[in-house]
């Protein structure tokens, strides 16, 4: 009885130390795809001319096959941007969330 016990423990630590792994390893894969594929995104020369994307870190909260929603953070992690890509109609909504308000609002 108490060795069923104790194998039963040592398992279950074991498959609990395994199973908090893995999430890192997604998220980390995750960042570097974001990291790579800026370049890439149809809006990306756009809200590259509208605000310093070198200064800013990137956080896509949404990115499905309707549309993209981006926010722009700085190092202090205080929200300044959003953009709302609309992927069928190729519009682009750049919002600052200070007094500018609306920055961009077309077809791109």
């Amino acid at each position: 009885m108490k060795k069923l016990l104790m194998i039963t423990s040592v398992l279950t630590i074991i498959l609990t130390a395994c199973g908090s792994q893995q999430p890192e390893v997604q998220i980390s894969k995750e960042e570097s795809k974001e990291e790579t594929a800026n370049d890439e995104l149809p809006e990306y020369h756009i809200l590259n001319q509208h605000i310093d994307l070198t200064t800013l870190e990137k956080t896509t909260v949404e990115d499905n096959s309707e549309k993209r929603v981006l926010i722009f953070e700085t190092e202090t992690g205080k929200q300044e941007y959003k953009s709302v890509y609309i992927k069928e109609k190729s519009r682009l909504k750049l919002i600052h969330f200070g007094e500018e308000g609306v920055l961009f609002n077309q077809q791109i």
